[in-house]
């Protein structure tokens, strides 16, 4: 096998084994953000629901508000159209996960060029994530609120959420990269 190949095939066994991951990781931030709720702000968990469905996503403000943005966007410039209240929440969600595996699919392939990406077990991952996305380039590309407009407690819900994020996509990845 050339070298080219091999490197090739390093980089789709990673960025697999990443998507994988980041799609429970996208999970568990949900889990975390409805766990957030109860525990710290003591209200009852905000899930996002699909009528007539049991779909549902917790989230951040942040998060909600970036998600929302991008599927309705997609919707008006790709479909010429609105999106109804139920299909944004179902638009939000799938934004959600798509994210989850695209992220956590360049997070695998960049782990298998430069294992540094790995060290603190993805907490690096999420914590970079959250401040470069959630917190500079979302707001200032308009897909969040400014962050003065969200409270302490939402950071806070964000950064845990993406820590979450992080962490789980990189225990995924590594268990599945070990076995393919």
């Amino acid at each position: 096998m050339k070298r080219t190949e091999v490197v090739l095939s390093k980089l789709l066994k990673g960025a697999t084994a990443g998507a994988i991951g980041g799609l429970l990781g996208s999970w568990c931030m949900s889990l975390f953000a409805g766990a957030f709720d109860r525990l710290v702000l003591k209200e009852r968990p905000r899930p996002f629901l699909v009528k007539g469905s049991k779909l549902a996503m917790n989230a951040s403000p942040q998060e909600w508000d970036s998600t929302v943005v991008v599927a309705s966007e997609f919707s008006r410039r790709v479909l010429g159209r609105e999106l109804t209240r139920q299909q944004r929440a179902l638009g939000a969600t799938a934004v959600h996960y798509a994210m989850g595996a695209g992220l956590g699919a360049a997070y695998g392939a960049a782990n298998e060029v430069a294992p540094i990406t790995k060290a603190g077990a993805g907490l690096g991952f999420g914590i970079g994530l959250w401040l470069v996305a959630f917190e500079y380039l979302m707001p200032k590309f308009g897909l969040t609120r400014h962050r003065e407009e969200y409270s302490k407690a939402m950071h806070a819900d964000s950064a845990g959420e993406h820590v979450v994020f992080g962490m789980t996509t990189e225990l995924v990845r590594s268990a599945i990269r070990r076995q393919l």
